[in-house]
């Protein structure tokens, strides 16, 4: 817990100290570094900040998902009957269905467009 002068509870060894930092060094493409903020008495790490992934790690972590989620869909439809271009499109526009409701649903895009025509067209 963070005390109003930057100093924080350690639970371990219960005192009010000021962490140190180590920092991962794992500076790579695909992740941002992570910071590891560590009791100076005690010694344990008293908790993380940072890490994950960045925009590149993102974009290629979605990417191969998306080419995993196209196989699969488009396996799924071939061994069901369909031929290769109907299921080729079925899946892509499966995908893009998903990709809109996702879009959708972290920003609420079509309830804001249905309230500003319901507004503006009175």
């Amino acid at each position: 817990m963070a005390n109003g002068n930057g100093r924080v509870d350690c639970e371990k060894c219960k005192n009010s100290v000021s962490p140190r930092l180590w920092h991962e060094d794992d500076n790579n493409v695909l992740f941002i570094r992570s910071i590891q903020h560590i009791c100076p008495i005690c010694g344990v790490t008293m908790y993380t900040s940072g890490g994950g992934l960045n925009v590149i790690g993102l974009l290629v972590f979605g990417v191969i998902a998306l080419i995993i989620a196209l196989s699969i869909i488009v396996s799924t439809l071939r061994a069901i009957g369909f031929s290769s271009e109907v299921a080729n499109f079925l899946s892509i526009i499966s995908i893009g269905f998903v990709i809109a409701w996702y879009i959708d649903r972290r920003t609420h895009f079509i309830m804001k467009t249905k309230s500003y025509l319901k507004r503006n067209n009175r």
